[in-house]
């Protein structure tokens, strides 16, 4: 009998530690953030470089653009190193793969004044829905909650330099004016200068920023288990959802 508590209890241990272990991964996860940065460079050619890293490099994905193409690169615990991602496939498994397609079935057509009235009548629901109180207040939650997620993924710090030039004066002022509303991303840290004389293009950027997935999936709970935010849900399955069929009894 003692043998066998002895065997429970060995078996209770492991299982508790698999489960603790488990925990602790799922923690790190969470708080432990994935760490990103990259740089962009255009003068007669393009190049590019983006890496994601977690937990002091252990993962680290790089990848990089060039003369020569597209090269990532997977590392995992300075062991583990995988630079080719293509999907292999056989020949034979590819020409079976064209000559099974199914048929599309085709759409039944509909005329111009039934899209219209169709249209007309989702706008009117689409009015009628954005009208209610707790819809308005739901879509306030919302765009607070995406501001939030732009705010904590978007890059903490930026610099470099960029100078273009389009047809001619008119279009490179237009397009500055444009360029300018991006001003809040790279906090005037990217010094930018327009060429009003020729067609030109040349850009160093480099950027460098962190994710924490805890943080995103908090904001994105608090924004499912909203009671307004439910509730909008429900309301747009009712307004948009398909009708339920009729059952006709004999």
């Amino acid at each position: 009998m003692s043998v066998f508590l002895l065997i429970l209890k060995i078996i209770g241990i492991v299982i508790l530690s698999l489960l603790a272990l488990v925990l602790f991964l799922v923690i790190l996860l969470l708080a432990v953030p994935f760490r990103y940065r990259g740089r962009f460079e255009k003068e007669e050619g393009v190049a590019a470089y983006a890496a994601v890293s977690w937990l002091f490099r252990i993962v680290d994905f790089k990848v990089s653009y060039g003369e020569g193409g597209l090269s990532p690169e997977l590392r995992v615990f300075w062991l583990f190193r995988k630079t080719d991602f293509r999907e292999k496939k056989p020949a034979e498994k590819k020409e079976k793969e064209k000559k099974e397609k199914p048929a599309e079935p085709e759409e039944e057509k509909k005329t111009l004044k039934e899209r219209f009235e169709e249209a007309k009548t989702k706008a009117k629901k689409v009015f009628r829905l954005i009208d209610n109180d707790r819809v308005k207040n739901a879509l306030s939650v919302l765009f607070d909650r995406l501001k939030k997620i732009l705010k904590s993924v978007l890059p903490k710090k930026i610099s470099g330099n960029a100078v273009f030039g389009l047809n001619g004066p008119y279009d490179t002022a237009r397009a500055l004016s444009v360029m300018s509303v991006l001003m809040p991303l790279h906090k005037n840290a990217v010094e930018i200068t327009p060429d009003f004389e020729r067609n030109v293009l040349e850009a160093e950027v480099s950027f460098r920023g962190r994710v924490i997935l805890g943080a995103l999936a908090l904001y994105a709970l608090t924004l499912i288990l909203h009671k307004d935010v439910i509730y909008t849900i429900r309301k747009t399955k009712k307004y948009f959802g398909k009708p339920k069929e009729v059952a006709h009894h004999g």
